[in-house]
This record gives structure tokens, C-alpha cells and sequence, in this order.
């Protein structure tokens, strides 16, 4: 095995169970090093190697005894085992362990799994995004079909890399998708972009900046959400083209009369990109 995982669980914790370093130690609300009451603290090694990963769990009021004084003469083993399972499966970290180790299959299970939370499933979604697996690819296209948490599954499908650009593009250029959904897969091919140099979604994104900037007179004919995630994306591209239609899109900007938080966000966007395009010009 490559993989060792310590769990070692006590009802009254001695206080070299508590770690110097590394986990709970070094959180700003770290428990009581002195606390003594139903703890679990978990560690695993690699290749026979201790990688410092620390992580305790305790109950969430330990000032209150867990076990009542009639029933410690009984169980009290299985009782704080109870009390330490329902807090495990409230946290996790064991979803992030599968993502650390690979295990792509059981993170699409509990993904799938209608009993998951939805807060656990974005979880997931992003550690899908920044551990991408070619196996959790028809998972997250259901997901975006299915409209479960969508611009978070665009964000996991866009670390697939090219073989995901014709779904990204189809996303974007489906004008019956909500804004939102076409600003993320923007986002997701701009990802591609600055990763690959990927020619093709270079092509698209200036074709859509280019039309946006020659129909731009008022805010009406702005998609703020997508026209600022394409600005983003285009971004990285160091030409003299490129350069000049983030110009004139700056300068349409400004003769329009318009304060909303939108209109500002690009703006700011806009401002940076021509900054750091100009400063790679000299």
C-alpha cells in the first residue's frame, strides 16, 4: 500500500495527543491544548514518509460532558464514537484527501449522490477545477445540463484543458443560455487560453470582443457579465490588434453615462488589461 491513514481516538485526550505544529495547531481558533474530553486526531504517511498533515476533531461544546453519568459504566466506548462520527461527516477534509489521492471516482459518487449537500457538492466542484480528471468529464456536463450548480461545473469542465473547447464553446456562443452561464464558460475558455495559447479560442473570444466593441452605444447593448470575462481572457494575448480594440473598447466605455457596479467592474477590468497590454508593448 502507498497510503497509511492514522486515526487514533481517545475519550479523555492527554495533552501529547495535541500537535506543536501543522493542522488545528496553527489556526487562529485552535481548541484548548489543555482540553481533556472526546477527540479524534488524524494523520496519514506516504510512502512511509510523515508529511506533517494533522487534523483533530472534538465535539462542538467540550465544556458540556458528551456522556451522561449513568450510561459511562455501560458504553461509553461506542457513545463517543457517535459523537466523533457525526462531526467527521460534517467536515470536509475527507472529500479533499480523495482529491489529494486521485480518487476521481468517489468524488463523482458523492457528487452525484442526491443525499449530498449542496454546499459539499461545491466543495467538490472546486476540487474538481484544480485536481481535473478526464473520468469526471460526462459528470460535469450532466451537471451543467441538469442546471445543478452550473457555473461551478464550467469551472471544473475548463481544467480539462482542449479536449473540453468545443463544450465551452458551445456554451458560450448559445445565446438561449442565461448570462451567467455564458460568462463562465468565457471564464473556462480564457482559463484554456492562458494555459494552452489554444489558436482556436483565441479566434473566438477577439471575433465576440470585436463585435461587442462596434455595436457599444449605450449600456443596453452590453453583456457586462461576458464581455468582462472575455476582456479577462484576452488579456494574455500580446499583439498589436488586440491591443488597440481593448483601446477603443476603453474609450466607448467612458462616453457612456452609467455608475452601476457592473459598468464600474468593467471599467476597472478594461483599465488593467490596456495597463498590462501597453507595458508589454515598450
Amino acid at each position: 500500500h502507498d497510503v497509511e491513514f492514522h486515526i487514533i481516538c481517545e475519550e479523555r485526550k492527554h495533552q501529547q495527543s495535541v500537535p506543536r505544529y501543522g493542522g488545528d495547531a496553527e489556526l487562529t481558533n485552535t481548541p484548548d491544548r489543555l482540553w481533556h474530553g472526546p477527540a479524534c486526531q488524524l494523520s496519514y504517511r506516504l510512502e512511509g514518509r510523515d508529511l506533517g498533515w494533522h487534523k483533530e476533531v472534538h465535539a462542538a461544546m467540550p465544556e458540556i460532558p458528551l456522556i451522561p453519568p449513568e450510561a459511562q459504566a455501560l458504553d461509553t466506548g461506542s457513545s463517543v464514537f457517535e459523537q466523533l462520527t457525526r462531526e467527521l461527516e460534517r467536515l470536509d477534509f475527507p472529500v479533499m484527501l480523495l482529491s489529494e489521492w486521485g480518487q476521481t471516482h468517489r468524488l463523482v459518487t458523492l457528487l452525484t449522490d442526491p443525499n449530498t449537500s449542496e454546499t459539499r457538492q461545491l466543495v467538490i466542484l472546486d476540487l474538481l477545477r484544480q485536481f481535473p480528471d478526464p473520468e469526471a468529464l460526462p459528470f460535469l456536463l450532466k451537471q451543467i445540463e441538469q442546471g445543478q450548480s452550473p457555473e461551478q461545473a464550467i469551472g471544473a469542465l475548463s481544467g480539462l484543458g482542449h479536449e473540453v473547447v468545443p463544450y465551452l464553446q458551445h456554451l458560450f456562443a448559445s445565446q438561449d443560455r442565461a448570462v451567467s452561464i455564458r460568462a463562465a464558460a468565457a471564464k473556462g475558455l480564457g482559463r484554456i487560453l492562458r494555459a494552452d495559447g489554444d489558436a482556436e479560442v483565441t479566434t473566438l473570444l477577439l471575433e465576440y470582443l470585436s463585435n461587442a466593441v462596434s455595436k457599444i452605444t449605450s449600456s443596453s447593448d452590453i453583456e457586462f457579465p461576458v464581455l468582462t470575462e472575455v476582456v479577462w481572457a484576452v488579456g494574455s494575448i500580446h499583439h498589436k490588434p488586440t491591443v488597440k480594440l481593448i483601446g477603443r473598447l476603453q474609450d466607448r466605455l467612458w462616453l457612456i453615462y452609467d455608475n452601476s457596479p457592473e459598468m464600474k467592474k468593467l471599467r476597472d477590468v478594461v483599465s488593467v488589461v490596456h495597463k498590462y497590454m501597453d507595458f508589454h508593448q515598450i
